[in-house]
């Protein structure tokens, strides 16, 4: 009965406003609507990657470059060799998994006479079905990555070649600038769910790449995730790398000579990242912004590579670093480029390092 008073009331008070209780009915369910589709977007924000058992423990490594202290390009990808060198020489590491994602992810894939132009594609290696959770329908997680010339595909791809077919053991022939390369699809994938930064379609086996790429310490072609014994040692792996270059960057200061007037700064050293020497390079050129000439030689993983920085009023003189490194870059049989300013080189004859340098 009190129920049945409280609805009369209710619609009675509804009903002599018409005009008034349809704008707020209609403004309250906009408004309930709003916050629904608000919460379901953050939810699935917050959602990104926690498919992964050990996502808390799973981090990609990226590279940052600062001048004058401020942030001047981050980037996601990596050099080949970076992972593998964490691994070495940093007892936090336990594990690691690279993705060579800039090697021409897009190509026309040929099976018999059905010919698709692809994006998604990525290089994974081996132990890709360990380090991640994603799905593999069919194959075996342990062997279908490794070795040169295999492929997991897609349940949409498989389809799209396919149609119902079993792939397995079946050739897709994937063509790009360089040419073909002919993969055996070895596994079946779920389709990647939407609520991951990592997406792709066709995963080709890291070592199929050239045998040059595989440690390369000169271009960032890959994405490069490590595995930590713990969530908790992430601040120390990060202060090992800043003090690492703090160190480096103190080693060059050391050997900083003046001729007729320009600070030079030459320095060969072996087993130390092209990248530390690039954010050191722009570090220097922040605090010494006139006559700064600094040239640096290391090999790492044996290869060589050079880097050239210029200050602003060398450049405005004449100096090109990019003209410095193509010339010094002979000496290592190699080649580079770059800007006025800045210039990096890679080569294959390591005893040419000093030479070059000088």
């Amino acid at each position: 009965m009190i129920v049945t008073n409280y609805w009369n009331c209710a619609w009675r008070s509804l009903t002599k406003k018409k005009g008034f209780s349809v704008v707020n009915i209609v403004g309250l369910a906009i408004g309930m609507a709003a916050a629904l589709l608000i919460l379901t977007y953050v939810a699935f924000e917050y959602s990104y990657d926690d498919m992964h058992s050990r996502q808390d423990r799973i981090f990609r490594v990226e590279a940052r470059f600062y001048e004058n202290g401020e942030l001047t390009d981050d980037w996601a990808s990596s050099f080949a060799g970076y992972a593998t060198a964490m691994k070495q020489n940093m007892s936090a590491v336990e594990d690691y998994t690279r993705v060579g994602s800039q090697y021409y992810p897009e190509q026309v894939v040929k099976y018999n006479e059905l010919l698709y132009r692809e994006t998604g594609i990525g290089y994974a290696e081996a132990n890709f079905f360990d380090f991640f959770d994603f799905k593999l329908l069919k194959g075996n997680k342990e062997s279908c990555l490794d070795g040169p010339n295999k492929v997991v595909i897609t349940e949409r791809i498989a389809q799209k070649y396919f149609k119902g077919a079993d792939p397995i053991g079946k050739i897709l022939v994937f063509r790009s600038n360089i040419g073909e390369e002919a993969c055996e699809v070895t596994g079946i994938m779920e389709d990647m769910p939407i609520n991951t930064h990592i997406r792709y379609n066709l995963l080709i086996s890291y070592k199929t790449l050239p045998k040059w790429m595989d440690e390369y310490w000169y271009r960032h072609e890959v994405y490069s995730y490590v595995l930590l014994k713990s969530p908790a040692l992430k601040k120390q792996v990060e202060d090992f790398m800043k003090e690492k270059e703090a160190q480096l960057k103190e080693k060059l200061l050391q050997n900083i000579q003046e001729v007729n007037g320009t600070k030079v700064i030459k320095f060969c050293a072996a087993m130390i990242p092209a990248d530390a020497i690039k954010n050191i390079a722009f570090q220097l050129r922040g605090e010494i912004t006139e006559n700064l000439f600094f040239v640096a030689g290391t090999v790492f993983e044996g290869k060589p590579m050079l880097t050239v920085m210029l200050s602003d009023n060398l450049v405005a003189g004449g100096l090109k670093a990019g003209n410095l490194v193509k010339e010094a870059a002979k000496l290592i049989q190699g080649g580079g480029g770059g800007q006025p300013h800045f210039a990096t080189a890679g080569g294959k004859n390591a005893d040419g390092l000093p030479a070059a340098a000088s």
